[in-house]
């Protein structure tokens, strides 16, 4: 190598060497290893390369330490350093190599001291840096841990997942960046609060979710909706719905939100199990056609239900053509969204909104951005959404409530405060007020966030964790992670909503907490869910006395479409009130 650089004319950049040198890798390996065991240095043993223990020649002067030790005890015992240790350490450094040799944390400790060292090897800078920036010399795999997982399926619990307990098990074991099998496919993970301040400040100039949902988007007969829209596109689809998804507009509709959530309670029976995901999931099929579509959606709440899941799960798990339910149900959805256009467009000639009012405004405006074809899959996602997020968050708060009956006495006192005096409908101020229902809800969705992995695929390059990562390289990123890590959350699997009192405020922390998403794809309508949560569960307290209906010790999760108590978690009302 050093003679091939030495006859070079004209003279070439250090980059070009690193490129054109990481091209031979393997050959150049080989070589080199094939030389040092001739050398006696290393032995072959089964396609195994291991260090020869007492044939090593010494110099008469000094005895050396162990490579890796003195490499440790440079970085994390502050030794004196060689030259030949910083120019090692350097190397190491910029070929990912420290990774392997040093835990995460330790790592993390010897940042500064390695930003020490570089002061003492300005010589040797261009070529590290060259090692650093080459897209070959550090490729999309290169060096990434692999977590541990089942022979063929891999780590099920995360693809299939928002297991984020186990992510966060594996951020702390591998730190912020690693790998993960599933059917064979190879995947990579950012995660953790470095992510997620990453994902905030930055995913808008490197990510884009175009590929991650093109095909579902086409699944629902669509060229384009929100989800798959990116830059200024993406921008204008969210500004068409955001002021009918916002805190304000759930405000606004508050009236209605209790009366369609006191009807359903009046309709269910007092005294029998009812299916906790599915009966909540058809008041606010309900609900949200009400207040997002503006239109009746009452027999049509496991339509929209069923054609979610088949969606989803086709999505996921393709099967070749639709099969005929989905293709049933969807008729059936496309007919229902005609007459919500429909009453849209009357509605809007006295000046009716809403999010599906945005939208359907948006097509009237400009017809070739959002046209006719695409505009039922940009309606029908204004409740997909919700069914599944806001559904899986009120399952979990009852279950939460079931659990703790201290935090279930104190949710219904303040429940009823809030309907104090005879009110049917709580003032903005009251509902503002909410304390411990909020808090419930807060710590509800840290232990079972809404939203735990984001798909993306990299838009332009970047480094993050000690890697390179290359434009058109798919990764998750697993948002909720940070959510169970202790260094925020002491005792994070203990469901305590203390922890946002004033005082302590433990997800505030920079990159700590992160239910809805982040960055420009974060949850649309975040606001109008945190209105919705909280008037809910007290609507329902305010009017019956409710109790679990499962067997005790039996309750399971579901990670698809989104985290959800299974079919099996049941509550009953024990009596109205």
């Amino acid at each position: 190598m050093l003679a091939e650089v030495a006859a070079a004319d004209p003279p070439r950049s250090p980059r070009h060497w690193v490129d054109h040198f990481a091209q031979q890798a393997d050959r150049l390996r080989d070589a080199a290893l094939q030389r040092l065991v001739e050398h006696g240095i290393l032995r072959r043993e089964s396609e195994l390369f291991h260090w020869v223990h007492g044939e090593r020649s010494y110099s008469t002067a000094t005895e050396e330490v162990e490579v890796k030790l003195r490499i440790l005890g440079v970085l994390l015992e502050n030794e004196e350093p060689s030259l030949r240790d910083i120019a090692l350490i350097h190397l190491a450094h910029a070929c990912h190599i420290l990774l392997v040799l040093l835990s995460y944390r330790q790592l993390q400790q010897a940042t500064k001291r390695i930003e020490e060292l570089s002061q003492l090897g300005e010589a040797a800078r261009p070529l590290l840096s060259a090692i650093m920036d080459s897209e070959v010399a550090a490729g999309p795999s290169h060096g990434r841990r692999m977590a541990k997982g089942l022979p063929v399926l891999g780590n099920l619990d995360m693809m299939l997942g928002s297991d984020h307990a186990v992510l966060s098990r594996m951020y702390m074991e591998l730190g912020p960046v690693f790998q993960f099998r599933f059917f064979g496919k190879r995947y990579t993970m950012l995660c953790g609060p470095e992510a997620n301040r990453f994902l905030a400040t930055r995913g808008k100039m490197h990510f884009r979710s175009f590929e991650i949902w093109h095909a579902y988007s086409a699944l629902l007969g669509a060229a384009r909706f929100t989800l798959n829209a990116d830059g200024a596109e993406h921008k204008r689809m969210r500004h068409a719905q955001i002021q009918g998804l916002s805190h304000a507009y759930g405000m606004e509709r508050r009236a209605d939100m209790v009366a369609i959530v006191r009807r359903r309670l009046a309709s269910w029976p007092t005294g029998r199990p009812l299916h906790a995901v599915r009966t909540i999931q058809r008041l606010l099929a309900e609900l949200q056609g009400a207040i997002l579509l503006g239109t009746d959606t009452r027999g049509h709440e496991d339509d929209l239900i069923d054609y979610v899941r088949m969606a989803v799960a086709m999505h996921f798990a393709p099967r070749g053509e639709k099969s005929q339910k989905f293709q049933h149900l969807r008729q059936r959805i496309l007919e229902l969204l005609k007459a919500v256009a429909a009453n849209h467009r009357e509605g809007n000639r006295n000046g009716a909104g809403g999010a599906a009012g945005g939208l359907i405004a948006l097509h009237d405006e400009d017809p070739i951005f959002l046209p006719e074809a695409d505009l039922p899959t940009g309606l029908i996602s204004l409740i997909m959404a919700g069914l599944e997020t806001v559904g899986g968050v009120l399952a979990f708060m009852l279950h939460a409530l079931f659990e703790n009956p201290d935090l279930m006495e104190r949710a219904t006192t303040e429940a009823d405060e809030l309907f104090a005096h005879g009110s049917s409908v709580p003032g903005t101020e009251a509902l503002d007020r909410l304390d411990v229902l909020h808090r419930i809800m807060l710590e509800t969705m840290r232990i079972y966030p809404p939203i735990s992995i984001l798909g993306r695929v990299v838009a332009n390059s970047f480094d993050f964790g000690g890697y390179r990562f290359l434009a058109r390289e798919r990764v998750q990123v697993g948002t909720s992670v940070a959510h169970l890590l202790p260094e925020f959350y002491p005792d994070p699997m203990r469901f305590d909503i203390d922890r946002y009192l004033p005082e302590r405020m433990e997800h505030r922390a920079p990159g700590a907490y992160a239910p809805f998403g982040l960055g420009q794809h974060a949850c649309l309508g975040a606001g109008l869910a945190q209105v919705q949560i909280p008037l809910i569960v007290a609507t329902l307290l305010h009017g019956a006395e409710l109790e679990a209906a499962s067997p005790a010790g039996k309750f399971k999760i579901n990670y698809m479409p989104t985290m959800s108590p299974s079919d099996s978690f049941a509550f009953k009302i024990r009596s109205r009130r």
